[in-house]
Order: structure tokens, then sequence, then C-alpha cells
């Protein structure tokens, strides 16, 4: 069996005025585009089982329209709906994806635009299967790099954090051959950005994105997913709320993760890989009261 690879983006940037969503109370209408929202789709085939990597530059999506998206972009690259996997990049500038209880009353948060989630299934599945026409015979390799310093306890500065960027990357067969993409999974809110920006941006991973391609490949899709954060963010790691500061730590990721990259053997990449996915319902861990400790909540939970 030979692995094979494609990736591909395309843009899910909305084409008018919308509210953006990630601040609650926050009445925030989007006055223009400082960098595209993408849906980025990594493809991988090894005979007859292949699966779709799929990251969108939204805050988040509910399940019914996350079985749509599956279900478009199966059709899309005839794989089984069990083997697309979706993420967001969690970005707090980018148009409301999703309802959400605790915002069920606040003005500034009104209903997700059907539209535009159809829109975004529809160019998810264009870019899922311009991965899979693109897919070549391919190598690849796990590995992680140390991104201290770009962010960390939301709550405490000295809190206990997790600044390890997990890395996937995969290149062309062939020796010395081009890179096809970077999948880097990094858990920390993308919000540099703050609830005085009204640019729709993809934050701090827009900036990473780039200084990959710029020591990589230029046109190299970058499927970047938010990990489990335990609520990591760049609260104290930021100088202001800007632009600026989401390039300088979005740099700082990139950099980390190139260095990791670099740091693989070329030994280390292969072209066997088991690929395989299942899709199961499971019970969540459900939060019943807090009781105070001191200056700290305690959370008492039951399984359901």
């Amino acid at each position: 069996m030979t692995l094979l690879a494609g990736a591909a983006t395309a843009d899910i940037s909305p084409r008018k005025p919308v509210p953006l969503f990630g601040y609650p109370h926050a009445a925030r209408i989007s006055t223009g585009i400082h960098d595209p929202l993408l849906a980025s789709a990594l493809y991988l085939a090894n005979g007859d089982q292949a699966a779709v990597l799929l990251s969108l530059d939204l805050l988040f999506i509910e399940p019914p329209v996350a079985r749509r998206i599956r279900a478009r972009v199966a059709r899309a690259c005839t794989v089984q709906e069990a083997c697309v996997f979706i993420g967001c990049t969690h970005t707090h500038s980018g148009p409301i994806s999703s309802r959400i209880l605790a915002w069920q009353d606040d003005p500034a948060a009104p209903e997700p635009d059907a539209g535009y989630l159809e829109a975004v299934a529809e160019h998810a599945a264009e870019a899922a299967a311009a991965a899979r026409k693109r897919a070549v015979p391919a190598r690849l390799a796990w590995t992680s790099a140390d991104a201290t310093g770009v962010g960390g306890n939301r709550r405490r500065p000295d809190g206990p954090t997790d600044p390890e960027c997990g890395i996937l990357a995969v290149r062309h067969a062939a020796d010395d051959s081009p890179w096809l993409a970077v999948v880097l999974i990094y858990g920390m809110h993308p919000t540099v950005l703050h609830e005085d920006s009204t640019l729709v941006s993809a934050d701090f991973p827009y900036a990473a994105r780039v200084h990959l391609r710029e020591h990589l490949r230029a046109d190299m899709p970058v499927i970047h997913f938010t990990a489990p954060c335990g609520d990591q963010s760049p609260r104290w790691f930021v100088k202001e709320q800007s632009f600026r500061e989401a390039e300088r730590l979005g740099r700082m990721l990139g950099a980390a993760a190139l260095a990791g990259i670099r740091s693989v053997d070329g030994a280390a990449f292969s072209a066997e890989a088991l690929i395989a996915g299942s899709l199961r319902t499971v019970s969540l861990v459900r939060r019943r009261h807090l009781r105070k400790t001191g200056d700290r909540c305690a959370c008492e939970r039951t399984f359901t």
C-alpha cells in the first residue's frame, strides 16, 4: 500500500458585515477582514482506508452543523463519515456560528446565519475535494514543540499550563521533496484580539501559518486545531490587544513548531500509517454545583 496525502484550503470569510462571536454582551459588527478565515483540509489514504482532517476558523459549531458538514465532506471525498474529523481554531473574531445557552438572551449574540453556515459547509467540502485531488505519495512524522511564552493559565500567571504543541508533518515521498502540509495541535484561546476589534481574523493562528509558509513552502496548507486547552489564554503574555501582538505570539508559535519539525530526522518520516475512524456518543461529566473554598471554587460533579 502507498500512503497518499493532499491538502487544500478554502476561504470561509463572511462576504458582508456580520456580528462577531466570542465576547458576551459586546455588540460587534465586522467592518472588514484583516486576514481570511479558512477551511483547511488534509486528506490521507492508505489502500482502501482514507480520512480527512478538517479545521475551520470559527469559534465552534453545534453537533447538527458538524454532522451536515461531515456528510458533505464524506461525499466529496468518497470516505466514510466516521473518518471525517472536524475541529475549530476557536477564533473570537469570526461570525456567529452556533448558539450557546449562557448567551441565549444576549442581544449581542443573535442566531447564527443559516446561509453563512451553508456556505461554510460548501467551502469545507470544496477544500476536502481539492485535497483529495492533490493527493500524492507521501511520508509523515509526528513530533511536538515547546511553545512556552505564547500563552498560559488564564486564571493565574503562575498556574498550571501545557506549552506543548503537537505536530503532524507531511511531505512528499521523494527525498528532498516539497512539504505537503503541517498540522498544529495547540491548546490556547485565540483571544489576543479583544472586544474592541471589529475586523474578521483568525487571531494568532494566522500568523503561525504565515511563519511556517515563509520557511517551508509559500502555499503550504497549515491545519490548526485547538487542543483541549484547560482554559489557557494569552492573557498574561500580551503587551496589548492588537494585531501586532497576534502576529508576535503567532510567529512565536510558528517558530517553535518549525524548530520541532526541523529536529525530526528524515528517517523518522514513514509511509506506514493506520488510517481509521469511528463515531460514538459519549456521556460527559455534568457539573452539579459549586462550593467556595477560600478564594477558589471547587466543583462537585456526578456522571450522567
